[in-house]
C-alpha cells in the first residue's frame, strides 16, 4: 500500500468552518476541508500555506496541528495520511482554483448536511465547540 501525506487547511471565521465542495476524488462533490499532498522536503506548515494559497488564493498563516487521520482506498492501494493544521484566517476574499466548485462558511447546526464528509464534520464539531 502507497501512503500519502496531505494537510488540510483548517480557517475559521465569526464561528464558521470553512469548507470546499470537491470536483475530484477522492470524496468527490462532497464538502471537505480544503488541502492536498505534501510535497517532497516540505515541512506540513510550509505545505498548508502553500494549499492555501493554490486552492484558495489566500495568504494564511499555519498555527497549530488539530487533527490527524488516515483515509484507506484499498482498491488503489493508496493510504492517505491527513495532517489538519489550525490557519489565521486573514478575511481575504477567496478565490477557488480548479479542484473545488465551491466554499462555504458552515455554522455548527449546518453540519448535519449529508454531503458534508465525516471527518471533516467530526473536525468541524470540534473546532466550534
Amino acid at each position: 500500500m502507497k501512503n500519502i501525506l496531505a494537510v488540510g487547511c483548517v480557517l475559521i471565521h465569526e464561528k464558521k468552518i470553512l469548507l470546499s465542495k470537491r470536483r475530484k476524488p477522492p470524496n468527490q462533490d462532497m464538502w471537505t476541508i480544503p488541502g492536498g499532498k505534501v510535497h517532497a522536503g516540505e515541512s506540513l506548515f510550509v505545505a498548508a500555506k502553500r494549499e492555501a494559497q493554490e486552492e484558495l488564493g489566500i495568504d494564511c498563516e499555519a498555527l497549530e496541528v488539530c487533527h490527524v487521520f488516515e483515509l484507506e482506498f484499498l482498491e488503489q492501494k493508496l493510504r492517505y495520511i491527513i495532517v489538519d493544521i489550525h490557519m489565521r484566517y486573514n478575511g481575504d476574499a477567496i478565490r477557488l482554483n480548479s479542484e473545488a466548485s465551491a466554499f462555504g462558511w458552515f455554522c455548527k447546526s449546518e453540519l448535519n448536511n449529508g454531503a458534508i464528509d465525516n471527518e471533516s464534520k467530526q473536525l468541524a464539531l470540534k473546532m466550534l465547540s
